[in-house]
């Protein structure tokens, strides 16, 4: 199913915002899509919209779904949204953790105040708040600030967690987003003798610098790990000696060069595998 478009009654435009995701949508047979709506009365008295979704299903390509919510006089405090009611990293390679990100924005008329975030996950420690790292974060009205979650895997299985959000917000001062991911198979090549190397980075995405780490199995043999940018040209050599088999680490330095997706390329005997690293500046 493909959606293209959806709006809202044009007087009410203002109050009802669609957040997420970006158009156009496919869905795929049995799967789901959520959109995120956002609520902001401009008065204090009560709302009734329509929001229509174009699509082209075969039942009615135009697809009526009510939307009702009542504004609240003004000084009443700081509200607190998140812009995904879910994180889905989706899948992730075991050695490969990945850094996603979540939006908090004050909707209220007072500070917002974050006095601490908490992770609910069992086995631990495969959800984590890589940033912020010290608390409160104040969040001005009108403001927005980001939580940023790290995903990383140990097993090929599927994970869910819920980070909880505490705040001095008067409409949620505990704020609970679902997490989802699935452990995935290494990023690995293997030669044909069975030697192996497994490539990791982190932090990723990173600013600054990232670190490297490989593992080489089986006998080992002459390793390379170089970075390429988008069109292919070689940004550094890092590793080009033979290697035993092990756990090694190198230091990718991104001094100079401008965000963007780039990639490690790591080869064993000649025998290469890629793994993708995002820089934000």
């Amino acid at each position: 199913m493909n959606i293209t478009q959806i709006t809202v009654d044009w007087e009410d435009s203002d109050n009802f915002t669609i957040v997420s995701p970006t158009l156009p949508v496919t869905i795929q047979p049995g799967m789901s899509e959520t959109f995120t709506i956002r609520f902001k009365p401009a008065d204090p008295f009560g709302y009734d919209a329509d929001l229509t979704i174009k699509s082209n299903a075969v039942n009615g390509s135009d697809y009526i779904v009510k939307l009702t919510g009542n504004g609240i006089a003004g000084g009443a405090g700081a509200s607190i949204e998140s812009n995904m009611s879910s994180v889905v990293f989706g899948e992730v390679p075991i050695n490969s953790p990945h850094e996603s990100t979540l939006e908090i924005s004050n909707t209220g008329d007072q500070a917002l105040s974050i006095t601490s975030t908490n992770i609910v996950q069992t086995p631990g420690g495969i959800f984590d708040v890589v940033s912020p790292t010290t608390y409160p974060v104040t969040v001005q009205p009108g403001a927005k600030t980001d939580i940023k979650i790290k995903f990383a895997p140990i097993e090929k299985i599927d994970y869910t967690g819920v980070i909880e959000i505490n705040s001095n917000a008067s409409n949620n001062n505990k704020l609970s987003v679902d997490l989802n991911g699935t452990g995935g198979d290494p990023v690995g090549v293997q030669d044909e003798d069975g030697n192996s190397i497994t490539l990791n980075a982190g932090p990723n995405p990173f600013s600054t610098r990232t670190n490297i780490h490989y593992t080489v199995s089986g006998n080992g043999g002459n390793v390379n790990i170089s970075v390429i940018d988008s069109r292919g040209m070689t940004i550094t050599n890092l590793v080009s000696k033979n290697l035993s088999s092990g756990e090694y680490n190198e230091v990718f330095d991104a001094k100079g060069l401008s965000s963007g997706v780039y990639y490690v390329i790591g080869k064993i005997n000649g025998k290469p595998i890629q793994l993708p690293v995002v820089i934000e500046k």
